[in-house]
């Protein structure tokens, strides 16, 4: 590579830098009047010095480094040099700064710590950089990617970016297709081979990480494109035949920007351990968006470990937060792990989607009772029906000990009303929770009505 240039322009320290990150091998000479001074790097290291009386090593690199008005170039051919310098680049940059900071000091003729500072500054500008290349390389290299019979991953990947309602569907002996809003949009006209489906498989799954550690046998996995985002992929059986199927998985902050209900009011309703909010809604599908941004607001806000259960998961938290466990009812082991992983974690918070499956709902109770804050998605036509849609199905001997136990522990309620009519939310209040540990439901009916004064007027 050809570098020359003035540290008036750019410092020896960002020139070493630059050199070190592209791994470069070569002298750089420094001149400034007749003073010379040589800097050999070997990929990226600076391995020797000399200055300008022959004298080799750190003390050498020390003398360069200090050389004021001076104008460099780099060549790529490294003289037989000896090895005499070990440390690292960046620890040799911030020893030479430190000394040349308090000669300077000593003599008071620069602010102490001045030389530090910049070297500090390179080094975290070099971070960010790092990060983008980073970043820049794995999108270079996905958009490089195609399966045996052509198609190219990028362009299936960008079918369905930014459309979390939409999945991508790839199964041999059929054209790749996004599905959306009822509609399936082919997305090519190749119908996939044997052997090309099973090397996009291969691409898709060698390229991407598990979305959780929590069983091998998942096939769920996390791909990441970039700057373009995340993908959730997953494999599963269809009448004997596998699908692969891909979603774009939100980003965690913008999802918890999303929710309908300011974050303090959440966040008060579930203020104390122990206690309970229901999140109904009438329309399935928005219930489970809501209910994920609610969800990535927990992880955030929790100040603990978070346990959820919902049907599927598209938030791809797995991979990134240990403190995040994400189960499934789709799955029997997640329900049997379920109450021994509340044991072991002692959860801040555990959410459930899956208020018609009883066992999660147990489970919710189960996390309640040792303290955990939970919240409970009810779909219901009616705020007031939630309560006794959460009941549905429960034995009428234990019907009762539930009523008791959500005046204990529910302490709110959390609407998402049919479009264009605003979110709202409720507090439970006294008469009602009263009514609820004699085990009747009528004042909390009562209290879930529009017309009560406990609601909480939304945006």
């Amino acid at each position: 590579m050809e570098l020359r240039g003035s540290t008036d322009l750019l410092s020896l320290y960002d020139v070493s830098q630059m050199l070190s990150i592209n791994e470069a091998t070569g002298m750089l000479k420094v001149e400034s009047g007749d003073t010379r001074g040589y800097l050999y790097f070997q990929a990226g290291h600076i391995i020797n010095a000399m200055d300008g009386h022959h004298v080799e090593g750190e003390e050498a690199a020390r003398r360069v480094f200090a050389m004021k008005n001076a104008h460099y170039s780099f060549a790529t051919e490294l003289p037989t040099v000896a090895h005499r310098i070990s440390c690292t680049t960046q620890n040799l940059m911030m020893e030479i700064a430190r000394a040349l900071d308090e000669e300077t000091s000593a003599a008071g003729t620069e602010s102490p710590a001045e030389n530090t500072q910049e070297v500090q500054e390179t080094q975290e500008a070099t971070r960010h950089l790092k990060e983008i290349f980073t970043k820049l390389d794995s999108e270079a290299r996905i958009l490089s990617l195609r399966s045996p019979d052509g198609i190219a991953v990028a362009d299936l990947l960008e079918a369905i970016r930014g459309s979390p309602d939409s999945v991508l569907y790839l199964r041999e002996g059929a054209a790749p297709e996004a599905h959306s809003g009822g509609r399936i949009v082919p997305l090519s006209q190749r119908k996939l081979t044997r052997s090309g489906y099973d090397g996009l498989r291969q691409i898709l799954f060698r390229e991407s990480e598990p979305m959780s550690a929590l069983s091998e046998s998942r096939t769920e996995r996390v791909l990441s494109f970039g700057e373009r985002g995340r993908y959730l992929l997953d494999a599963w059986k269809s009448s004997g035949a596998e699908i692969v199927t891909i979603r774009h998985l939100p980003d965690p902050d913008s999802l918890a920007a999303s929710l309908p209900w300011p974050g303090t009011v959440v966040d008060a309703l579930l203020k104390e351990p122990g206690s309970l909010v229901l999140l109904t809604g009438p329309d399935g599908l928005k219930l489970t968006r809501v209910f994920e941004a609610l969800c990535a607001h927990l992880v955030k806000t929790a100040g603990g470990a978070f346990l959820g259960f919902a049907r599927r998961w598209t938030s791809g938290w797995g991979a990134e937060r240990s403190t995040v466990v994400l189960l499934s009812t789709a799955f029997p082991d997640d329900l049997a792990i379920a109450k021994p992983m509340i044991e072991r974690l002692g959860p801040a918070v555990v959410a459930t989607e899956s208020s018609d499956h009883f066992e999660a709902r147990s489970i919710a109770f189960h996390a309640l009772q040792r303290g955990a804050r939970a919240v409970i998605g009810v779909p219901a036509g009616a705020v007031a029906a939630a309560p006794f849609r959460l009941l549905d199905g429960i034995d009428p001997v234990l019907r009762e000990s539930y009523i008791r136990y959500m005046g204990l522990s529910l302490t709110g309620v959390l609407s998402i009303p049919r479009s264009p009519a605003p979110a709202q939310a409720w507090t439970i209040q006294d008469a009602a929770r009263a009514s609820l540990l004699k085990g009747d439901l009528s004042s909390l009916a009562h209290d879930l009505f529009p017309s009560s004064p406990s609601r909480i007027g939304l945006k």
